[in-house]
């Protein structure tokens, strides 16, 4: 059977998470040939219920894993184009445990607090 656009995505996320199909099944609840269907392109149409319960082992939001199926999300999201950088740093992100996410938030928050103060032109000498 022909491998879909969703049929590689699916794979290549699933592997970036570290799981096997089998650990992708057991954590979204959802039968094993269901994941190696997918991912052999032979579902070309797959249930939303289905997707939404493999966005969250995932690691991906319910509108990315439509869209990447080519479906259209009933959720509202409000999202604007990110370009490569942006994307990187959001993959990045996502490849971390949740506790190190909380702490890469805090680093960037305390980064954008620092960095994004006007300078004090008493201890920051101005170059004109």
């Amino acid at each position: 059977m022909k491998t879909t656009a969703f049929a590689e995505w699916l794979a290549q996320t699933r592997e970036r998470r570290g799981l096997s199909q089998n650990q992708l099944a057991l954590t979204a609840g959802v039968d094993p040939s269901t994941v190696n269907k997918l991912e052999a392109g032979q579902i070309e149409l797959p249930r939303k219920s289905t997707l939404r319960k493999l966005a969250a082992p995932l690691q991906v939001t319910e509108a990315e894993i439509f869209r990447a199926a080519g479906l259209r999300s009933e959720t509202p999201t409000v999202e604007r184009e990110l370009s490569d950088e942006e994307w990187g740093l959001v993959e990045l992100y996502r490849g971390v445990s949740p506790e190190r996410r909380e702490l890469y938030k805090k680093l960037m928050e305390n980064a954008v607090e620092i960095f994004d103060k006007e300078p004090d032109p008493e201890t920051v000498p101005l170059v004109d």
